[in-house]
């Protein structure tokens, strides 16, 4: 691997709730960029990050563990935690290295304990903080309680990046609200599909829009006067505003299978702090 300065290399870690796909997230980036032939799954023992004989054994990750990886030109530092509560000296490791942190909330669960304590002490420690809503695909899954329940516990912070259109309760393909585009995938290649148009995504897109214009007087002004945001401001205004700490994007997706995944990888890379 060659050689990078700081500014293009990025220290992400994924910090959540044991079983909120933390591990087969990280998996995924890694299939994504290439470095990997497939996902990794955790419960049979194949996970990249779980490289340890009893994470092997337990399904599940016990100690942090790193993985390096090149996407589009810039260091990618992936820094998987343990999620349970019995290892918790791994995630103050992981956030000792990451100046990023990516909290895993189940799409089924919603946030539990790991997930608030992650977000607690990523926040305590003035790290950069994203949430991925994830396991979009299991049954009972439901994306806009789960970012309800983000807005009521931690505010106007949260700002939704990418959000899922359901129909008859299945994902039928995920808008990236920053593009203001929809797009289905086939693992990790996305095809843009017709935008739907839903209350649920309209609101989804004016918070983003709210969020990106609060991070700066003229863009302020700009939103004001009904003018619309090009794609490089919004992706400006976000970055500011994850720096500052005064924005946590919401990604989503499904990790065993790549939905969503490719959007998060280059979000990460265009919009979180560099080492």
């Amino acid at each position: 691997m060659k050689q990078y300065s700081g500014e293009k290399i990025k220290n992400v870690a994924f910090l959540g709730h044991s079983n909120s796909g933390k591990t087969t997230l990280a998996d995924s980036i890694i299939c994504f960029g290439k470095a990997a032939d497939r996902i990794g799954n955790t419960s049979e023992g194949t996970a990249v990050m779980d490289f340890d004989p009893e994470e092997k054994k337990r399904g599940c990750s016990v100690q942090t563990s790193v993985f390096a990886l090149e996407l589009n030109d810039y260091k990618l530092n992936l820094i998987d935690a343990p999620g349970l509560f019995d290892f918790a000296g791994g995630v103050k490791e992981a956030l000792s290295a990451a100046d990023s942190v990516i909290v895993t909330v189940s799409g089924k669960s919603g946030i539990t304990i790991g997930a608030k304590q992650a977000y607690d002490k990523a926040r305590e420690l003035g790290k950069a903080v994203g949430f991925f809503v994830g396991k979009l695909d299991s049954s009972h899954a439901h994306f806009y309680r789960v970012i309800s329940s983000l807005v009521a516990n931690y505010g106007s912070v949260i700002c939704p990046v990418v959000v899922p259109y359901i129909e008859e309760e299945s994902v039928k393909c995920y808008v990236n609200l920053i593009e203001n585009k929809a797009y289905s995938f086939n693992k990790f290649d996305k095809v843009e599909a017709a935008m739907p148009s839903t209350e649920e995504i309209t609101q989804m897109r004016n918070m983003l829009l709210e969020a990106v214009a609060s991070t700066d007087d003229a863009l302020m002004e700009k939103y004001f006067g009904g003018e619309e945001f090009t794609v490089d401001e919004i992706k400006k205004g976000l970055k500011s505003g994850i720096l500052s700490g005064d924005i946590c994007p919401v990604f989503c997706g499904v990790q065993q299978n790549g939905d969503g995944v490719s959007i998060l990888a280059e979000g990460i890379v265009d919009l979180f702090p560099s080492a």
